[in-house]
């Protein structure tokens, strides 16, 4: 991805491991290169599928800190729809986290699909 990684980036060695690709991500991100920096270095690695590439944009962004993840995920809700309140409650926060952890038992009957269910007009049965 970068200079400080010759042959693990530049696959002159034959294709490194996707586990390779993560842990120079979180080198990167550890030693505080930008978001940005490590999301351009992702797209030019030639030999990333688009799902390799996601996941270890995924990954990346989980390694910032989390107000820079709210502040950044806010901005961009807000640009999709100038006057959206992108503050949340405490509850609807709660059930996305629970929907968000795989455990429905936790959210409830069908509140993992009611989150929506306005935006569609239609809801299906758990």
């Amino acid at each position: 991805m970068g200079p400080r990684k010759g042959a693990a980036m530049s696959g002159t060695h034959g294709r490194p491991s996707l586990a390779s690709y993560r842990d120079e991500v979180a080198e990167l991100m550890n030693a505080g290169d930008h978001f940005g920096e490590v999301e351009d270095a992702l797209d030019d690695v030639a030999d990333l599928t688009t799902d390799e590439k996601a996941a270890l944009w995924l990954f990346a962004f989980s390694l910032r800190d989390s107000s820079e993840q709210q502040r950044d995920a806010r901005a961009h809700l807000a640009a999709l729809q100038p006057g959206l309140d992108t503050e949340m409650t405490e509850k609807p926060a709660r059930r996305a986290w629970r929907c968000h952890t795989g455990h429905p038992e936790r959210a409830g009957r069908g509140q993992r699909i009611s989150l929506f269910a306005n935006q569609t007009g239609s809801r299906r049965s758990s």
